[in-house]
């Protein structure tokens, strides 16, 4: 199975299943309503499904232990098939599954916008290791979620 965008996988499928029309305002067959944002999956048997249905979310939510000190999410495990972070907090935070010491100047880390900003993988972007977090303020509310 491949997982896409949103706006990819309803294409892919529109041409697998009925040609060349438009997806207008991407809804599935269904009638139901798929923002251009979401993780879409394309299941073995051809069906255009979220991943998620596929791929439950673990939710792995924690605070940020000690301001400016990474920490590993989730138990410190390796995500299966991908991750998404997220933080309401004043500040910044950088993630990683690349190093363990996400931050602003570190190779590898991506930056969670603070205010309700997120980052999760991209939809065939397997994760690397564990999912690091490093978020300035100790305290700072941070959302996170595996699958």
């Amino acid at each position: 199975m491949r997982c896409f965008p949103a706006a990819l996988a309803a294409a892919l499928w529109l041409l697998a299943a009925e040609g060349a029309r438009a997806f207008p305002n991407y809804r599935m067959p269904s009638g139901q309503f798929v923002p251009p944002e979401a993780v879409m999956c394309i299941s073995a048997s051809g069906a255009l499904v979220e991943c998620s249905a596929m791929y439950p979310p673990t939710t792995c939510s924690t605070t940020q232990t000690v301001g400016g000190t990474p920490q590993a999410l989730c138990g410190g495990a390796t995500p299966a098939h991908g991750w998404k972070v997220s933080t309401t907090g004043a500040q910044n935070c950088y993630v990683s599954d690349e190093t363990t010491s996400p931050s602003a100047t570190t190779p590898g880390s991506q930056t969670v916008f603070a205010n309700g900003g997120q980052y999760a993988t991209e939809s065939t972007q397997l994760p690397l290791g564990p999912v690091w977090v490093n978020c300035p303020l100790t305290g700072q509310p941070i959302s996170a979620q595996e699958w």
